[in-house]
């Protein structure tokens, strides 16, 4: 055997080995165990924030192989654990997810309004497959129960989740929730979003911009922009 072919033989080994070693971590690496998922929830429920917070840390980068896991605690009875489980649930675009609607639902028609808040950001993350929700996202839209921050004013994040769970066919709940104080300024956003599909808004978003003042109007004469310029290019 000439050093050639001797050298080809030494690399198809070596690629054999590297192949046999990537199937076995594919097939005995870390899974979501059922022990994982005790210490999880065990974690989730803890009175203390800082070990919440960890939690969370730890399962980012594995959020997609625990959503059954995640799904199970935010339908579960501990309230803590609900909250913390349903943040974890609101980013990864996974499968499965729908699998926690019972319990979002159930936050959302509870009295806890930064569970309210957490429930509407992981419903409108989910998507089309959260519609189930949209008359209690609309019971919390019209209820503009504001809290001291508004960062966790629940009704203030419904015109996005609607948005994104509805799309087009948002457009009729938004140009009626137009008429609400607290959050007309993200129903406007959200319209902005929907470009030219929120064309049927423009006369009201018209004399929102003619009759208002500040902030308000500088956000309905950005979305009449947006909307116009994306029905003259056709998109």
């Amino acid at each position: 055997m000439n050093e050639i072919a001797r050298y080809l033989v030494v690399v198809i080994l070596a690629m054999t080995v590297i192949l046999a070693a990537a199937n076995v971590c594919r097939r005995y690496g870390p899974t979501a165990s059922e022990s994982e998922a005790e210490t999880l929830l065990a974690q989730f429920a803890d009175p203390d924030p800082q070990v919440r917070a960890n939690a969370q840390f730890k399962i980012m980068a594995r959020r997609a192989q625990l959503v059954p896991v995640l799904a199970k605690i935010v339908n579960g009875d501990n309230a803590i654990a609900r909250k913390e489980a349903a943040m974890a649930l609101c980013t990864p675009k996974v499968p499965g997810r729908s699998a926690a609607l019972p319990g979002l639902i159930r936050m959302l028609r509870g009295d806890d309004l930064a569970s309210q808040r957490v429930a509407i950001e992981a419903l409108g993350s989910i998507g089309p497959d959260a519609a189930e929700a949209i008359p209690d996202l609309h019971k919390v839209l019209r209820a503009q129960q504001v809290s001291q921050t508004r960062l966790v004013s629940p009704c203030s994040y419904v015109p996005a989740a609607l948005r994104q769970i509805l799309g087009r066919d948002s457009v009729p709940f938004l140009m009626e929730a137009l008429c609400h104080p607290h959050t007309r300024m993200e129903v406007i956003d959200s319209l902005a979003e929907l470009e030219a599909d929120a064309a049927p808004a423009l006369d009201a978003l018209e004399r929102i911009h003619m009759n208002e003042s500040g902030k308000t109007r500088e956000y309905a004469e950005r979305t009449l922009k947006r909307i116009r310029e994306a029905l003259a290019a056709g998109r």
